[in-house]
């Protein structure tokens, strides 16, 4: 069952999931219950009694919700529990009159961005080089931050999912269209060859940078880990 967390005891639950997740305090119970009872977003994933996923999420100043933090611990992972979450946050800020919900993700992180993008629709709207700064976390220690802001249209459609023939290298651009590659499983990469893994940050970095200041936008992105930018506006 999924649904809003809104006593104490949930909120501690909430906050010790996300520090398990992350293998340290992500963000204080306290802050999680001022966030509930001042209005905002705050979910769980619950079965048997047992929290196995959480989400929190705030009002930006345009009235849209920023979703903030979103974990499920490892033993709950695959059977579409991260997909069930963020639909109940988006038919909670829709019943709000919200129809815009943003957040942030890793753009090298593939999973996510396949899921973001393809399963969801939500597009990324500004890459933007360490976002949060030095991150002490285990996932994210000794890499820099950057981080695809993105936004979900609450009321569209996700993308199709793009059919691309064989590509090789890391950019290639066919016409109007410009295809960024990022490599299949970062984290482990960051584990086993630290040097590969900043390279692909750099490589990746330099080319979203050089696709916004030209007018490219992320529009799709394939399963084998290939971002698809289209011109024809500002990211």
């Amino acid at each position: 069952m999924i649904r809003e967390l809104t006593e104490l005891s949930e909120h501690r639950a909430a906050a010790e999931l996300l520090a398990k997740v992350w293998s340290r305090q992500l963000i204080d119970p306290g802050l999680i219950t001022a966030l509930s009872r001042s209005g905002n977003y705050v979910g769980g994933l619950v079965e048997g009694g047992e929290l196995l996923g959480a989400a929190v999420g705030f009002f930006g100043a345009d009235g849209e919700l920023h979703s903030h933090v979103l974990g499920v611990l490892p033993g709950a992972r695959g059977g579409g529990a991260g997909l069930r979450l963020k639909l109940h946050q988006r038919d909670w800020a829709l019943a709000r009159g919200v129809s815009i919900i943003r957040w942030t993700f890793d753009p090298l992180v593939r999973r996510n961005a396949h899921f973001n993008i393809t399963r969801l629709g939500a597009l990324p709207s500004r890459y933007v080089p360490d976002y949060y700064g030095p991150m002490a976390d285990e996932i994210n220690a000794g890499d820099r931050s950057d981080r695809f802001l993105v936004e979900w249209d609450l009321t569209g459609a996700p993308p199709p999912e793009p059919e691309l023939q064989e590509l090789s290298g890391t950019v290639v651009r066919q016409g109007e269209t410009l295809f960024v590659r990022v490599p299949e499983d970062i984290e482990a990469l960051r584990r086993n060859d630290p040097a590969a893994a900043n390279r692909w940050r750099m490589a990746v970095r330099a080319a979203m940078a050089d696709a916004q200041e030209s007018g490219f936008r992320v529009t799709g992105m394939s399963r084998s880990g290939w971002y698809v930018l289209t011109s024809g506006g500002t990211s």
